[in-house]
């Protein structure tokens, strides 16, 4: 990245310099990662689980996976409907859904192991952890998912097409399970997801995303997805203050540490707002 913007910076340079004394036209851009021929980016699996599971047995090792059957119904569903030509959408009742008779046991991994390339073409290496028992506490990764553009919806970040201040947004989701099965002769890879909603009309000072605490009952808010719409992972935080007294929802509000992503350089802007000479205080003179 850092070879890239001195790259780009020392073209506009001598841009200037040749339109002002030659007249000549400009000196193109250097390529951008759009244009550079890097390989496509690249996902594993690994830290299986060696025991096999049935869907109901998946049920009993956390609180947050007792819904994972409906919820892996509703997916199936959702998929054979695609296949057939209908609007994605699965059925209201679930004895229409696809029965899960057919995927005798499904394996269960605690790592997703994903490559990307910079503008540089150097390797970008990240881990996502989703153990559901790493030295006796559990270790969920917060995610970024692939927004409309790439592969999947955003009804979660709600935004308005002229609302530039969302053009950043993306649907974050904190990863609960991966795991792998057999369905209709094809091996799927897939993830279980908690979707956090963005507060839009909450704002922090910091300028930081606010989202909001999911709710409680864990079938409103989680999702099946496959583990390529995952796009990278992302740094959430609690937003200190809101603190809840809700069992199980320790704060209200959460913000996304958007301002250290490895490619903020490209879309930062400042946030703080400029304050009036008047409320800048000077030094004062110690006394003597």
């Amino acid at each position: 990245m850092a070879n890239f913007v001195a790259k780009r910076d020392a073209l506009k340079a001598m841009t200037r310099i040749t339109n002002t004394n030659n007249n000549t036209p400009p000196i193109p851009s250097p390529p951008s990662s759009s244009s550079l021929s890097l390989p496509l980016s690249s996902y594993s699996l690994k830290s299986p689980i060696k025991k096999k599971y049935i869907i109901d047995e998946v049920a009993t090792l956390s609180a947050q996976l007792t819904d994972l059957d409906y919820l892996l119904q509703a997916y199936l569903d959702d998929e054979d409907l695609v296949a057939r030509g209908v609007k994605r959408g699965s059925q209201k009742r679930r004895s229409k859904m696809p029965s899960l008779e057919s995927i005798p046991k499904i394996k269960i991994f605690q790592l997703l192991s994903m490559q990307d390339y910079d503008e540089d073409g150097d390797v970008y290496e990240q881990n996502i952890h989703a153990n559901l028992n790493y030295f006796g506490r559990q270790q969920q990764d917060y995610i970024l998912l692939k927004t409309i553009d790439e592969g999947i919806g955003r009804d979660e970040v709600d935004d308005d097409e002229n609302d530039s201040e969302n053009d950043d947004l993306h649907v974050v989701s904190q990863v609960f399970l991966f795991f792998k099965l057999l369905y209709k002769g094809s091996i799927i890879e897939l993830a279980l997801v908690q979707t956090y909603p963005y507060l839009r009309k909450k704002k922090h000072p910091s300028g930081l995303h606010v989202l909001g605490a999911p709710e409680k009952m864990y079938k409103d808010n989680q999702h099946i997805i496959r583990v390529e719409d995952i796009k990278r992972t992302a740094l959430v935080v609690p937003n200190n203050g809101s603190e809840s007294t809700t069992p199980g929802v320790p704060y209200h509000e959460y913000l996304v540490l958007h301002d250290i992503d490895r490619d903020c350089w490209r879309r930062f802007r400042t946030y703080l707002p400029s304050l009036p000479r008047r409320k800048y205080i000077g030094w004062k003179k110690s006394e003597p």
